[in-house]
This record gives C-alpha cells, sequence and structure tokens, in this order.
C-alpha cells in the first residue's frame, strides 16, 4: 500500500493550486458572469515564466554563453551543472530571484488576463468565452511550437531556488507550504473583496447588466479589472505549479486539466461561494488523485482495463453530486449590507415606532 505520507504529499500541492486557479474562475464566473473558457491562457503564462526568467537571468549572471553553452540547447546540463551549484551558494540571492519570478509572473498574467479578454469585453458573454478560449489555445500552441519561451515540446527544467538545502524531504514540504500559504492569502483577499462594495457591484452586473448600467457601473471596467485580476492570481498558481514540479513542458498545459477541471469544481462547489470552491476543490482532488494511486490494486477485480477507472470514478462522483445538489454543495449565500443583527434592530425601531402610532 502506498505510504500516507507520501499521499498528502502529492494531493496538498495540487489542492492548493486548484483551488488558487477555481477561486481566480469563481470570481469571473461566479461573482461577475465572465465564463472564461480560456483559463489555460493565464496558468500556463505564469508556469512559462517560471520556465524561462529564472534561467535566462541566471545565464546573464553567469555568462554560460562565454563557455558555448545556451540555456536552451543545454537546458538541463546548464541547471544541474552552473545554475544549482550557485544557487546553493547564494540563498539570498535564490529567494530574490524567486520572489522577482512571482511577481513577474502575476504581471504577465494581469496582461494575458487583459490581452484575452479586451477585444470583446464590450461583446456578450457568449462572445467573451469565445474569444478567450481562443486566446488559450493561441498560447500553448506558441509554447508548443516555439523554441521560446520554454523550447517547445522539450521543456526546460526550473532552477532549484532551495539547492542551499540539503534535505530533499525538507526542500518539498516548504515548496508545499508556499502553495498552501498562498492559496490562504488569496482565498482571505478574494473573500474580503468579494464582500465589499465593489462585490456587490459584480453581483448586480452579472445579475442584470442593464439595471447596473443604469445606476452608472461601467461593465466595460470591471470587466477589464477582474479578468486582470484573476489573470495575475491564476498566474501565480501557474508558477507555483512549475516550481513544484521544476519542469515546464508546454504539451502538459492542456485545456482539459487548467480550463475544464477549474470549470468542474466550482459548479460541483457552488457558483459565488468561496467556501463552496475549496469544498469542490477538495472533493475533485482528492477523488482524483487516490483513484490514481488505487486504481491498480482494483485490477483483479474490475471487468475492464484499469486505465479507464479514473474517469468512470470520476465522472460517477460528479454526476452524483449534480443530480442530488444541482446548485453544488454549498450554493451561493444571499449578502447584506447591515449585518442580520443591525437589519433585526432597525426593523424592531421600526414596528415599536409604528405601534406606538396606533396607540
Amino acid at each position: 500500500m502506498a505510504d500516507p505520507l507520501l499521499i498528502v504529499r502529492d494531493i496538498v500541492p495540487w489542492l492548493a493550486a486548484y483551488f488558487i486557479i477555481s477561486l481566480s474562475l469563481n470570481m469571473e464566473f461566479g461573482y461577475l458572469g465572465i465564463p472564461n473558457f480560456g483559463k489555460v491562457l493565464t496558468v500556463a503564462g505564469g508556469a512559462f515564466v517560471m520556465g524561462s526568467i529564472p534561467g535566462l537571468i541566471l545565464s546573464y549572471v553567469l555568462d554560460i554563453y562565454s563557455k558555448g553553452l545556451n540555456y536552451y540547447d543545454n537546458n538541463f546540463s546548464v541547471v544541474s551543472g552552473f545554475f544549482d551549484p550557485f544557487l546553493a551558494a547564494n540563498p539570498l540571492f535564490s529567494i530574490g530571484l524567486l520572489l522577482l519570478t512571482l511577481i513577474i509572473a502575476m504581471a504577465i498574467g494581469a496582461i494575458l488576463g487583459l490581452l484575452g479578454s479586451y477585444p470583446a469585453l464590450r461583446l456578450r458573454e457568449d462572445y467573451l468565452g469565445m474569444t478567450l478560449l481562443a486566446m488559450g489555445e493561441i498560447l500553448v500552441s506558441i509554447g508548443k511550437y516555439s523554441k521560446y519561451p520554454v523550447n517547445s515540446s522539450v521543456g526546460v527544467t526550473v532552477p532549484d531556488f532551495f539547492a542551499w538545502i540539503s534535505n530533499y524531504t525538507l526542500k518539498q514540504w516548504i515548496i508545499i507550504g508556499i502553495l498552501v500559504i498562498s492559496a490562504l492569502i488569496i482565498y482571505f483577499v478574494i473573500n474580503r473583496f468579494v464582500n465589499s462594495p465593489l462585490g456587490r457591484a459584480m453581483r448586480a452586473i452579472r445579475d442584470n447588466e442593464v439595471l447596473a448600467q443604469s445606476y452608472g457601473k461601467d461593465i466595460v471596467v470591471y470587466r477589464r479589472n477582474v479578468s486582470m485580476f484573476a489573470g495575475a492570481i491564476a498566474a501565480l498558481a501557474g508558477a507555483l505549479l512549475a516550481m513544484y514540479f521544476s519542469t515546464v513542458v508546454a504539451d502538459s498545459y492542456r485545456r482539459l486539466d487548467y480550463t475544464f477541471y477549474p470549470w468542474v469544481i466550482i459548479v460541483v462547489g457552488g457558483l459565488a461561494n468561496n467556501i463552496g470552491t475549496f469544498i469542490g476543490a477538495s472533493v475533485f482532488v482528492v477523488t482524483l488523485r487516490l483513484t490514481d494511486i488505487y486504481k491498480f490494486y482494483l485490477e483483479p477485480y474490475l471487468p475492464f482495463d484499469v486505465t479507464f477507472f479514473t474517469p468512470l470514478a470520476f465522472g460517477i462522483v460528479l454526476t452524483l453530486i449534480l443530480i442530488f445538489r444541482p446548485s453544488g454543495l454549498l450554493p451561493e449565500k444571499p449578502t447584506y449590507t447591515l449585518s442580520i443583527d443591525e437589519i433585526n434592530s432597525i426593523m424592531s425601531k421600526l414596528k415599536n415606532k409604528s405601534d406606538s402610532r396606533k396607540s
């Protein structure tokens, strides 16, 4: 049987990454109504930054070109022979380079979110969804068939930012911890944001654009800003996942994994409910990873090829949830400008005034 600790180490980073990606999609579609069918665009953008920017910076810092080497042509030998030893000897530089890379990844994600949505910001939701879908496929195709930014389908090795830590297990837990802490911070930021007056304006635009416009809400500005913010968040998840796997291969950024799955998560968890998004991500990731790990133990008892067990089990779980909880496991809850206690207090005062007038 598989080691439970190894299972946790396998599930937690996936859960944290998908939670971040799904939170960004939930903010776009669940709260504002933007049907982003190209979420892979910003996730892949963040990963491509992680696979290119640190290597290019280190290439110039160490001047590997003077040694007759090229970061892309000799990727693994350059990373293992030059980059990792240098990072191991300079921990502060390593941490600074990691932070710089994550900041650049978020900036690129925001730009991609703007570029992907800008042509259709003034159009209806279906045209906006198709535009974002096309933009996602364009970026992944560039990554697959161009040497830049991540060496086409060959891929690149991400430098080890924690090479100064000799214990491999500790290093893995630190990276997982970064993913988890990032997910928690993003959850609290988004939760605070969507429960603010801006969040209520987003719901108003989602529910009735004409009414929202009549109250002076600029739909284009809201869509643009939310697309950029959500793009930055998704790019951060892509960059952190690339760091966790230590490789970036353009072929692995498929529409199924980074567009369809996040949609499944927010639908299962409940639209416009961030706790529901976490529950949806948990159900999805645990079901997917555990069936992948344990399916071969069931091979003697299955009447079909065991490779089909994972999609079959996942499909059954998803179908049951949609049958018995069509609004998601945690449907959207109404939000109030005032707390329930404040509303009850005002209602009580009004009732007392009414009763005193009658008497």
